[in-house]
Order: C-alpha cells, then sequence, then structure tokens
C-alpha cells in the first residue's frame, strides 16, 4: 500500500487532469459560439504564467461586423498592459 502523500499526490494529479480538460472543453465551446455566431475574436497578451512564463491571453470579442469596435477595445487593452510593464509584454516571454 502506498504511503499517505504518494496518495495525495496522485488525487491532485488526477484532480488537476480534470481541471485541464473542463478548462480546455470550455475553451473550445466558447470559440465554437464565436465561429458559429460569425463575432470576431482576438487575444491580447496579457500576463506571463509562472509555471512556465509563457504568455497567457485576454480573448476580446465582438458582435459580427464590429470588427471596430474589436480592435480599439483590444489595442487600448494592450496599450494598457504594455503601459504598466513599460515595454511589450512578449519581450519577456522566455522560449518565444
Amino acid at each position: 500500500m502506498s504511503r499517505p502523500a504518494e496518495r495525495d499526490i496522485e488525487r491532485f494529479a488526477r484532480a488537476e487532469r480534470f481541471v485541464h480538460r473542463s478548462l480546455a472543453v470550455l475553451m473550445l465551446t466558447c470559440m465554437a459560439t464565436a465561429a458559429i455566431l460569425y463575432n470576431a475574436a482576438l487575444s491580447v497578451p496579457c500576463g506571463l504564467a509562472p509555471e512556465d512564463g509563457l504568455p497567457v491571453g485576454l480573448q476580446v470579442m465582438a458582435p459580427a461586423m464590429a470588427d471596430d469596435r474589436l480592435y480599439r477595445v483590444a489595442a487600448a487593452a494592450e496599450a494598457a498592459f504594455t503601459g504598466r510593464w513599460g515595454h511589450p509584454l512578449l519581450a519577456d516571454a522566455k522560449g518565444l
């Protein structure tokens, strides 16, 4: 029989896999909905994941035929993030 700490680690690993699968399904659901409705969408870098230093994105969506609104909101978000960091975020992303 395994020790309690090993069982806890395995239980945590199973829970983590479940959460990752659930988030993937949610993300695909949102993307599919946007595509079906012909909504415009794009992703703006908004941070770096502490685990691996890879960029994390903020998804911006707009109604169909409102691309101009999408670009204005995304540009404002990107400018705010860049102003906060003092340089483009992707300059800090290791390995990209």
